[in-house]
């Protein structure tokens, strides 16, 4: 039986592509909520301009997902590094991310060629719904938000998915960071969210998040499991509002993640397209005036964000 040394290269090299750009396995949703988030920290560092802390990572889950295939011999190893080579001129990132309970978000890299990399080609998020919010159970209030609102902040949940973006472009696929103003402004062609709908147990149904309005939290009104509906809507509205903000300069300041790093995102659900924001065009149609930004603030700093954009590799139009 031919093994796979003995394949034309050609070939090979097409199979250890698939080999490399294979996911590893993310975490099984099917665990309860205190296994899940077993051994996982909150990292410190860097200092967020996230609301919350309600992130949780796996401090394993730094390392490269490049399979034992390099270490069969030298001459595949060799190969293998050639072709990672080749892939690393347009990366692309996959993460797993659970919301367990409606609460607290999971991130887990499943696909992580290229770690020390700060221009990614895309970045891949596969959103799961894991577990159902138990209003009798105490989740410690300085860790978990979920969909609760806070005074004039909006969902805790809003600043845990900016949180998970932010830190991202922080420091990329980083695990503890010592110093807290570490940025290496990690720049992303596309970022796209897919929304999975979870499988649902008989006698169950999907609805709103009980995590929410305090009348759902004491009622128990609404679905049992988090409509995968309603969070795609949920984060669309939350990009929208970055990238489209109508209220002052001190939310537009939020948008600013996008508007200086990645070129476009993207929303589906189950693999179906929800949802395409181009960031240049965001930027282009975007103009907030306040009595704290005049209107040449707003033309300043979008004169200084072409610049940098154009510098980093990103889209430009003109304005």
């Amino acid at each position: 039986m031919p093994s796979l040394m003995d394949l034309p290269r050609e070939l090979r090299d097409e199979i250890c592509t698939g080999v490399l750009l294979t996911p590893t396995a993310p975490p099984d949703i099917n665990q309860s909520f205190d296994t899940l988030i077993e051994s996982r920290v909150m990292y410190k560092n860097p200092k967020l301009r996230a609301w919350t802390r309600g992130v949780i990572y796996d401090p394993k889950n730094t390392t490269t997902t490049v399979p034992s295939l390099v270490l069969v011999n030298k001459q595949l190893h060799d190969e293998a590094l050639s072709i990672l080579n080749r892939l690393s001129k347009h990366p692309t990132y996959e993460m797993d991310l659970i919301i367990a309970d409606e609460v607290l978000l999971l991130p887990t890299w499943t696909l992580l060629l290229h770690q020390r990399t700060t221009a990614v080609d895309t970045v891949n998020v596969n959103f799961r719904i894991a577990g159902i919010h138990d209003k009798k159970k105490t989740y410690p209030s300085q860790f978990y938000g979920g969909f609760v609102y806070g005074d004039g902040g909006g969902p805790a949940m809003k600043w845990q998915l900016y949180a998970v973006l932010e830190r991202f472009i922080r420091v990329g696929t980083g695990g503890k960071i010592e110093h807290t103003d570490t940025h290496l402004h990690v720049t992303a062609k596309t970022v796209r969210i897919n929304v999975q709908t979870p499988p649902l147990e008989e006698g169950l149904q999907f609805g709103p998040p009980k995590s929410g309005y305090r009348r759902r939290r004491e009622t128990g009104l609404g679905g049992d499991v988090l409509d995968p509906a309603y969070l795609v809507q949920f984060v669309r509205n939350q990009l929208t509002g970055l990238l489209k903000p109508q209220a002052s300069h001190e939310w537009f300041q939020y948008g600013t993640i996008l508007y200086e790093h990645v070129d476009e995102v993207v929303v589906c659900k189950d693999g179906v397209e929800m949802m395409r924001e181009d960031v240049a065009e965001c930027l282009k149609g975007t103009f907030i005036v306040d009595r704290y930004f005049s209107a040449e603030d707003m033309r300043e700093y979008k004169r200084n964000t072409w610049k940098l954009r154009k510098s980093r590799g990103l889209k430009v139009v003109d304005d």
